[in-house]
């Protein structure tokens, strides 16, 4: 083989693997549906005006668990954020319209929850009202990004902020 001929293999193998590690490199620790979510999040989306009725009918559907931020440092060092590559699973979640929510874990059907939702205003001053929905009884914060994006969580009490996008 002539030298001019290995040096046109070495450029061909080189074009070819080059997408490869390129792509390998991108993926980094963070998923992509983690990076899609962060590059989505409008500032401008509030549902400070909604009435519960309307937060229910956003609610409805099924979703996607995306990552989780526990606000206990000892628990998941050093940057408290939890996804389902850490975890090795995905978790799902279907609101109905009959308040019961179907909890799914690597799409596997695993129990069933009855939700209620309610709105208030922490302190009378406040011009907006927090959103709060009860799991089996259990509250929690609940905070929408846009849509298709949500947040339920206690991290405010030294907790767990699960966040999901809708799949449906």
């Amino acid at each position: 083989m002539k030298r001019n001929d290995k040096f046109l293999i070495k450029n061909f193998m080189f074009t070819l693997l080059l997408p490869v590690i390129l792509i390998f490199n991108s993926c980094g620790s963070t998923s992509s549906t983690e990076s899609e979510i962060q590059n989505q999040i409008p500032y401008n989306f509030s549902t400070d005006s909604f009435s519960v009725v309307e937060v229910y009918e956003l609610i409805y559907g099924k979703w996607n668990w995306t990552h989780s931020i526990t606000m206990q440092r000892s628990i998941h060092p050093p940057d408290n954020k939890i996804t389902p590559f850490t975890e090795g699973y995905s978790m799902q979640r279907k609101f109905e319209p009959n308040k019961q929510v179907d909890n799914y874990k690597n799409y596997n059907y695993i129990d069933t929850q009855s939700y209620e939702i309610s709105r208030y205003k922490v302190l009378e001053t406040d011009s907006g009202k927090v959103t709060v929905i009860h799991l089996d009884s259990t509250p929690y914060r609940l905070h929408f990004f846009n849509q298709d994006m949500m947040m339920i969580g206690n991290g405010g009490l030294d907790g767990v902020d699960n966040y999901y996008v809708r799949i449906e």
